[in-house]
């Protein structure tokens, strides 16, 4: 009985010895950015039966890392997406599962630790002039062919396909006789087919006072199913900027320079009437000025009383809400404690 227990141990540990864990990689040699494929996979020549499996997390630095598909704890292989995020000659440590087999004395599990060998990749630098690798294509829309002076138009670009765009730097637009204000929307990505697809999209919000074009962006590429360097670009857009009516304009900075005169005019006859002859404050006037619904109306309540210097000042933010639309706050109630 000893020996057959004994033989059954020896026969189990030898099935154990002739199972082997890889890790292989799709590529030995990719560009920084460029996604590639990391399968880890369970090996054996035993013909004993693998009851469960324990796989750590695999989580390799300077990589970001995307399970292509969901396992469970009987399948004997995973498979990964890289990113390399870093150039340089990497090597990826061993990796460790464990696996374990039924005693067919017992019954019970005999759990057993394999390491895969490490592995060594080179990722290279992009070349130069190059924004990434992979198969893309580039869209891009203007809101109109042509704007008002002084008012943005937006330029909106859009690059996606196979391939990483995270490590990749945004378009830049400059221009001479405009302001130009860009922003940038996070790099979404999917799996799609297997295969890292991302999408880019920056926007562009551009003010002139006169007729401009837009130049052609471009974004050139390493395109990894043809080897050869592609260069996608926006069209050409030229814009017309109408001017704003100048009489317009004029007509408008005479109405507030007017009523500027018109109201000095009325605050000077009413200080020089107030030191002649100074008013006591209706016993309502508190009411009115709570009241008050309009910056005009609270102006002509406040008129009589321009020698206190808080209420002059008050006066003076009225008169810029009323000719110049500057939005002052003003405090009704603070107003009236000061006049009672």
């Amino acid at each position: 009985m000893t020996k057959i227990l004994i033989s059954l141990l020896f026969g189990t540990i030898l099935g154990m010895a002739q199972s082997h864990y890889m890790l292989t990689l799709s590529k030995d040699k990719v560009y920084v950015g460029e996604p590639l494929t990391a399968t880890l996979a369970l090996e054996s020549n035993s013909s004993e039966v693998i009851t469960k499996m324990r796989f750590p997390p695999f989580k390799p630095k300077g990589y970001k890392v995307v399970a292509l598909s969901k396992t469970n704890d009987t399948e004997s292989s995973r498979h990964y997406l890289l990113i390399p995020h870093l150039t340089g000659s990497h090597t990826l440590p061993s990796q460790r599962i464990e696996i374990a087999h039924k005693d067919p004395t017992t019954y019970r599990n005999i759990w057993q630790t394999l390491q895969s060998p490490p592995v060594t990749l080179t990722v290279l630098p992009l070349p130069t002039g190059i924004d990434t690798v992979g198969n893309f294509t580039l869209t891009s829309t203007i809101d109109h062919p042509q704007v008002q002076a002084n008012t943005p138009l937006n330029l909106t670009i859009t690059i996606e396909g196979a391939g990483s765009l995270e490590t990749a730097k945004p378009l830049q637009l400059g221009l001479r006789d405009a302001l130009v204000f860009g922003s940038s929307a996070p790099v979404t990505s999917q799996i799609i087919e297997g295969a890292y697809h991302s999408t880019l999209t920056q926007t562009f919000s551009i003010v002139a006072e006169k007729d401009f074009t837009l130049p052609p962006l471009t974004w050139r590429y390493l395109n990894t199913e043809t080897g050869l360097t592609e260069t996608l670009a926006t069209p050409t857009y030229h814009i017309r900027v109408k001017a704003k009516p100048q009489i317009k304009q004029v007509s408008i900075k005479a109405a507030l320079l007017l009523l500027g005169i018109v109201i000095g005019g009325l605050l000077t006859l009413v200080v020089l009437k107030w030191r002649t002859r100074r008013k006591k404050p209706p016993s309502d006037l508190t009411k009115q000025i709570r009241k008050a619904r309009s910056d005009t109306t609270l102006y002509t309540l406040l008129l009589p009383y321009a020698d206190n210097d808080e209420i002059a000042e008050i006066l003076k933010k009225l008169e810029e809400n009323i000719a110049q639309k500057a939005g002052h706050a003003i405090d009704r109630s603070y107003i009236a404690s000061l006049l009672v």
